[in-house]
């Protein structure tokens, strides 16, 4: 089974890095939803650990808190999703 595939293959799933064009020969960003969603990994956990604790906050920010859950939280999805939230 050949599980992996060489990324210089699959030219749908490569881009020029924005600002960077003129080293696309070397330098490009892998664009494949899987690996977006790796790399957004982090900020998913952390927005979501953040949104629990909003949750479940009592307090006189409680508004502020929300918000600010919310927005982690949007901005983790944008990066997992290339930008759509």
């Amino acid at each position: 089974m050949n599980l992996m595939d060489r990324l210089c293959d699959k030219p749908e799933w490569i881009a020029p890095e924005p600002g960077r064009e003129h080293h696309k020969s070397w330098h490009q960003l892998v664009t494949h939803p899987d690996a977006r969603l790796m790399a957004a990994a982090p900020e998913l956990l952390d927005a979501l650990q953040f949104m629990l604790k909003a949750i479940n906050f009592n307090g006189e920010d409680a508004g502020d808190f929300v918000f600010d859950a919310e927005y982690k939280a949007i901005q983790a999805i944008k990066k997992a999703t290339g930008g759509a939230a």
